[in-house]
């Protein structure tokens, strides 16, 4: 008995002191979604909303305003100012006048002459008379150019004056119209 009289007087010995509790340290405090929970839901759904139009609006497409055949040849024209080559300018100037007559009116083909230009325009005489005479003064410096040739921007201006006269003497097309006539792609 030897071996087990150790064991028994640690049994039988005066318990050991519990040592004594630290203070308290009060209750334990509510976590953020505890207090502020509501207010997190309706944030994060006002922010989800939010992005869901921000992404719409940037999807959209883009309105592309057509540009008329008056601001594409007054564009192309502009662009002629300050060459020197006269000759040049002045096959240009009637190409592009032509052009913006035959895509204006819808006239048939590109390859037509003054003569049947202004027979066929829709607008009062005294307009196509302009015209006809501006054509035919191109096709006399293009192809008999006289001695005295006048100043390149001159011709441009005049080309300008009359592009001008057929947009305000003319009614817009029926696309231009109509309200809306602004068009999305």
């Amino acid at each position: 008995m030897n071996a087990l009289s150790p064991l028994l007087a640690a049994i039988t010995a005066a318990p050991e002191k519990i040592p004594d509790l630290k203070p308290a340290r009060g209750a334990i405090p509510p976590t953020l979604w505890e207090e502020h929970g509501w207010v997190l839901c309706i944030f994060g759904a006002v922010a989800l909303v939010s992005l869901i139009l921000i992404v719409r609006r940037l999807r959209q497409p883009k309105p592309v305003v057509i540009p008329t055949p008056a601001d594409i040849v007054r564009r192309d024209l502009k662009a002629l100012h300050g060459r020197e080559d006269a000759a040049r300018v002045n096959t240009e100037t009637a190409r592009l006048l032509r052009g913006f007559l035959i895509s204006k009116f819808n006239l048939a083909g590109p390859g037509l002459t003054a003569d049947e230009i202004a027979g066929c325009l829709p607008t009062e005489a005294g307009l196509a008379a302009e015209l006809h005479r501006f054509l035919h003064y191109c096709d006399v410096m293009n192809f008999a150019p006289p001695l005295d040739v006048p100043p390149v921007d001159t011709v441009i201006e005049d080309a300008l004056e009359l592009i001008d006269s057929v947009e305000q003497r003319t009614p817009p097309p029926l696309w231009m119209s109509q309200p809306g006539s602004v068009r999305t792609t």
